[in-house]
């Protein structure tokens, strides 16, 4: 987290992948992993990283959420969430 809120998103995701391989369910990390992901403008891996959320915990809100920026993004609307919106510390 400290790496993606200080701007090392390619070391954020590393990371991530590290703790994933040994806790595939982990949802803050996929969340987090998510948010790198669109970061990096790999938006369609990060949303499929936010539906893996909602697979392992289907009433995750903020994988949701997620998801509808992004819907909203490409139907011309919202851009990415900003950083002080109240998501997950990164």
């Amino acid at each position: 987290r400290a790496l993606l809120a200080s701007g090392n998103v390619e070391g954020a995701l590393e990371q991530l992948d590290r703790v994933l391989e040994q806790r595939p369910a982990y949802i803050d990390a996929r969340l987090h992993r998510g948010t790198a992901l669109r970061r990096l403008g790999r938006t369609e891996e990060a949303a499929s990283e936010w539906r893996r959320c909602l697979d392992l915990d289907p009433g995750n809100e903020w994988a949701r959420a997620y998801l509808v920026s992004i819907e909203a993004e490409r139907a011309g609307g919202l851009g990415p969430p900003r950083s002080d919106s109240g998501a997950p510390e990164e």
